[in-house]
């Protein structure tokens, strides 16, 4: 077993030909990239029966926090892949434990007789699978650990020999193709990044280059001169005395030069130019590498200290866990998603209940509104009937004190027209009476006769008359 590691958006270093004259012109452009750094580990690992176990793809992300974007092109019934997280990307102890539980032990346990057999696996020395846990576990279920020397992964491990490389290119090639449809619309992101990486793995993970990869470092068929063949003897040091360290720098190209110089003396057959022109193309390459190595590193520290958001797919799965790393395998997810989708319609429940809810109590104002409404309405119309009949009263008022007061003159004029007859009267039987009086006195003499005539006549009161 090894791990690989993926720029999500990094297209892999590839050679080109062209001629002197269009480098000289700068008619050379770049490959485009998205140019996205964020960190994806690959736990890969093959047998010796030219079969390869389900990989193990670790996102940077917060621990468990697996957001379903990021399966969602994922077919459990087609594809075995196991998904997880870390905080850097990489694996650590827990992920490597529950790798070794949770995919090596149960894909390899048949093949050992259900673990009554010895079982042998290969690892290099990164903490994650060289620890007590990690060992002690595999003590208990009959599994020998077999660590690589430190800095000889890339001739001893057949993963590095064999397979990570056409797995890089092929990754590359599909991240190449999908820039190119995408035209710059999209970014590239986790959510694109398995299925880039399925069918690149697909490619590369077959039986011939799995036998390669067991075959070019002499584990099987077992044939130590594979790897013996390609090392070298290294010469004798140089003294101390004619040099301040042990070994010359790769990017100290003058000492290179001297020191060459030294050995052959002055250069000038062919082969010792060719020799010279070899040795600097090392050390350019050298350099190149470290300023790469350099960047590299500068970008995952900032990885690090990256914040991942989206949405989680697994919170009930890491509330049966109790919240340690844990490895989701295929019916993980698809349990994950079954989960999830009963989440989804509770909430699309409980949103339709509380729409229905606020349409009743919506329904319930209205309707008590329209009440409210009609009773106000209804006031009015009693307010502008009793306005009008408080109208009506005081029009029949009108008319009834008109009428006592065309009554009361009525009465009036008949008692001027009585007081004018009784008047009328009055004045005759005074005439009349005064008649009789000239009468009776004519024989009176001139004096009484002339004052009689002066006196006014005696009327009587008023009520009498009446």
């Amino acid at each position: 077993m090894d791990e690989k590691g993926f720029m999500l958006g990094i297209l892999q270093a590839t050679k080109r030909y062209f001629t002197g004259s269009e480098f000289a012109q700068g008619r050379l452009k770049g490959c485009g990239q998205d140019g996205n750094r964020e960190w994806v580990t690959v736990i890969a690992s093959i047998c010796q029966n030219m079969t390869a176990l389900p990989p193990l793809v670790i996102y940077a992300a917060a621990i468990n926090n697996i957001h379903d974007t990021w399966v969602e092109e994922l077919r459990t019934t087609e594809r075995e892949i196991y998904i997880t997280t870390s905080p850097t990307g990489w694996t650590n102890d827990d992920l490597g434990f529950e790798w070794l539980t949770t995919i090596f032990d149960p894909h390899t346990k048949e093949q050992a007789s259900n673990g009554l057999r010895w079982r042998l696996l290969f690892v290099d020395g990164h903490s994650s699978h060289l620890n007590m846990r990690f060992i002690d576990w595999c003590g208990q279920n009959r599994i020998l650990l077999m660590a690589y020397p430190p800095h000889s992964t890339h001739r001893l491990q057949p993963l590095d020999v064999s397979l990570f490389n056409p797995l890089a290119n092929f990754y590359s090639q599909n991240l190449n193709t999908w820039m190119q449809k995408s035209a710059g619309i999209a970014n590239m992101s986790k959510r694109y990044f398995y299925e880039l990486f399925w069918p690149a793995w697909q490619r590369a993970f077959t039986k011939n280059n799995i036998q390669s990869g067991w075959k070019k470092t002499g584990l099987y068929p077992f044939n130590p001169s594979e790897i013996l063949d390609q090392l070298t003897i290294p010469g004798p040091r140089p003294p101390s005395n004619t040099s301040s360290t042990s070994t010359i720098p790769p990017n100290d190209w003058k000492r290179i030069d001297k020191a060459l110089k030294d050995v052959v003396g002055p250069i000038v057959d062919r082969s010792t130019q060719q020799l010279q022109k070899s040795i600097d193309n090392l050390c350019a390459s050298h350099q190149l590498q470290a300023v790469r190595i350099q960047a590299l590193e500068e970008q995952i520290e900032l990885q690090k200290r990256a914040n991942p958001r989206g949405r989680g797919l697994f919170d009930e799965l890491r509330q049966r866990q109790d919240n340690k790393a844990f490895i989701f395998s295929p019916k993980k997810i698809q349990e994950a998603k079954q989960l999830q989708a009963e989440r989804d319609q509770a909430k699309e429940d409980e949103a339709a209940r509380i729409k229905q809810k606020k349409l009743e109590q919506a329904l319930k104002k209205a309707t008590k509104e329209r009440e409210m409404a009609e009773r106000r309405e209804a006031r009015v119309i009693a307010r502008q009937e009793r306005e009008r009949a408080k109208e009506r009263a005081k029009e029949l008022r009108a008319e009834a004190r008109e009428q006592k007061a065309a009554e009361k003159q009525l009465q009036n004029e008949a008692k001027s027209i009585k007081r004018s007859r009784a008047k009328s009267s009055a004045k005759a039987a005074s005439k009349q009476d005064t008649t009789k009086v000239v009468e009776l006195s004519s024989n009176v003499d001139g004096a009484v006769l002339a004052r009689s005539r002066r006196s006014r006549s005696i009327k009587p009161p008023q009520r009498f008359n009446d």
